[in-house]
């Protein structure tokens, strides 16, 4: 068992998710006032307990990973943040056997027009872009595209 680590604010608290989550988890990642925001689709029940086993699992192999977040008041769930370890390949077509793993906070230069993909195994997570113009982000398959209106 992984020992629990805490991060307390004057109003929240962010911990390592617990299987006793799982409701609050699944409401919030089949909620489409939320995924909107996202560019996700409702999660089924089946996809929010495999979600919720990533992210405990993520803690046990790396030692770090995401973290629930409640207000201390209500003690209400309101959403998670942490460190993931992620993956990256290069090409047109994903391709498992090209990823390579990155520890959080890595910093990757790719020259310009690098078609690439990413996995992230343990959840969601954030990917920063950044260049000098102009700057494009194009999708080699639309349907992978967050910012459509039907993404997968």
């Amino acid at each position: 068992m992984v020992q629990e680590r805490m991060i307390e604010s004057e109003r929240l608290l962010l911990r390592p998710y617990r299987e006793d989550d799982f409701e609050e988890l699944h409401a919030m990642t089949s909620d489409v006032r939320v995924l909107q925001y996202l560019g996700s689709s409702p999660s089924t029940r089946e996809e929010s307990w495999a979600r919720l086993l990533r992210n405990i699992g993520h803690w046990t192999v790396k030692n770090y990973g995401a973290l629930a977040i409640f207000e201390k008041a209500s003690g209400r769930y309101v959403g998670n943040t942490g460190l993931a370890h992620y993956q990256r390949g290069l090409g047109d077509q994903f391709d498992a056997d090209k990823l390579e793993a990155y520890p959080p906070g890595s910093v990757i230069v790719l020259p310009g027009n690098t078609s690439h993909f990413h996995w992230a195994k343990s959840s969601e997570y954030v990917t920063q872009v950044t260049g000098t113009g102009p700057l494009g982000l194009e999708y080699i398959d639309a349907k992978n595209d967050p910012r459509t209106e039907s993404p997968i």
